[in-house]
């Protein structure tokens, strides 16, 4: 790997660390991230963003092009992105993190569709793909009815809700993600801005681990009604469940990993509706 980074990029580095597939080095003052090609925006896209947040002095990841002038290499029949990194140092992501990010639209993004669209078409999915099956095991079709009736109540919370203006958002934000991850350009949507913490909120409820904390943090930040609404939605649909049905749906046997988080994230839930004390209609 250090044969082709030299290659592509006119470096002439001899210290490299593969951390996850992931590959780290400095080069002069800066430090360096090679990454697989991941992102859902094609390469124009994608290297247009990192200008436009190269332009705000971002904290983002800025790409480097190759010698070629391309935004990614093909090394070992694999694209890889280099990224220099604009960040001092690296830890995991914490709750101050999420509140303090920048959140801007960028209007050469597609802004990500309806939430309620896209969640009734993800129910619709899960059950046309269940009728294909004969399930015999009730825990299995009790799990499966549980998160379909989960979502459906968070479809319904946004009724006739119509959102404010987007911002570019993550994917998905993690509780043991790094800020090397955080800052990274695969993970980024234009959507609403309460997407970011909604999901920091829905992983550390779902992990157990760090409750308590960041719901104190969460009692010192004001939302709009709207933006409550929002946040309650995205935490009560349970997107970690069809994206670990996309990965093991072969395995159904295995989700029932679920059944001891659904009481203790119940709870929460219940902690979070009285934290944000929305407004009844």
């Amino acid at each position: 790997m250090i044969n082709a980074i030299n290659y592509y990029y006119n470096f002439n580095i001899d210290n490299l660390r593969n951390i996850n597939g992931r590959y780290y080095f400095y080069h002069g003052n800066n430090k360096y991230i090679l990454k697989e090609y991941s992102s859902y925006l094609d390469f124009n896209d994608i290297y247009k963003l990192s200008e436009f947040l190269k332009f705000r002095n971002s904290k983002f990841h800025s790409i480097v092009l190759n010698k070629n002038g391309e935004v990614c290499s093909l090394i070992d029949n694999k694209l890889y992105i280099l990224y220099l990194i604009n960040i001092n140092e690296n830890r995991k992501v914490d709750f101050q993190d999420i509140v303090e990010s920048e959140y801007f639209n960028v209007p050469f993004i597609k802004t990500n569709t309806s939430w309620r669209l896209l969640w009734i078409n993800k129910v619709d999915q899960l059950e046309f793909t269940f009728r294909q099956r004969i399930i015999n095991d009730k825990d299995i079709l009790g799990i499966i009815n549980y998160y379909i009736g989960l979502s459906e109540i968070a479809i319904n919370l946004l009724k006739n809700m119509r959102r404010s203006s987007s911002s570019l958002s993550r994917i998905r934000v993690k509780e043991d993600e790094d800020l090397y991850d955080f800052y990274s350009l695969d993970n980024l949507v234009n959507d609403h801005y309460t997407r970011d913490i909604s999901e920091y909120i829905k992983d550390v409820m779902l992990n157990f681990d760090n409750v308590d904390s960041m719901f104190d943090k969460l009692k010192k930040i004001e939302f709009r009604e709207e933006d409550k609404k929002l946040i309650l939605a995205r935490v009560i649909f349970p997107t970690y469940f069809y994206d670990y049905l996309d990965n093991n749906i072969d395995d159904l046997e295995s989700i029932k990993r679920f059944i001891p988080k659904i009481r203790v994230y119940e709870n929460n839930l219940l902690r979070l509706i009285d934290i944000l004390e929305i407004k009844k209609e």
